[in-house]
């Protein structure tokens, strides 16, 4: 889904024709934490029961699971499914830190850099 976004968020970002826009590319940001990937899975399988667990970061996989109506119970929604879970949200966080460097956007690729997290908790993100 991530490259369909960026494709449309580029092409808006071009067909404005305005010079001063900066975009974020996100299509390779969860690499290597995605949905059913190798080395990755759901806390539970990964034999942790929280999510601040120091290792849940390069354990798990960073995109809520798609679960059908029979498979829903609190606290998940129907409408969540695919989107970013705890630590997908904060490595955006670290990649919109970035992007907005201090007052003076800056555009480019963002991708996780490192195993862990940074000083604010964060995944380690790198935009270039």
């Amino acid at each position: 889904m991530l490259p369909t976004i960026d494709k449309a968020v580029l092409g808006a970002a071009t067909e404005a024709g305005l010079s001063n826009v900066k975009t974020m590319e996100l299509s390779s940001a969860f690499n290597g934490r995605r949905l059913c990937e190798k080395g990755v899975g759901l806390l539970e399988e990964e034999g942790m029961t929280s999510w601040t667990n120091p290792e849940a970061v390069n354990k798990t996989e960073w995109i809520n699971q798609i679960r059908t109506v029979s498979a829903l119970w609190p606290p998940y929604e129907l409408q969540e499914d695919l989107h970013p879970n705890y630590w997908a949200q904060l490595a955006l966080r670290n990649c919109l830190s970035q992007a907005y460097n201090t007052g003076t956007p800056k555009g480019g690729t963002c991708n996780i850099s490192a195993l862990g997290r940074n000083s604010a908790g964060e995944p380690i993100m790198s935009l270039h």
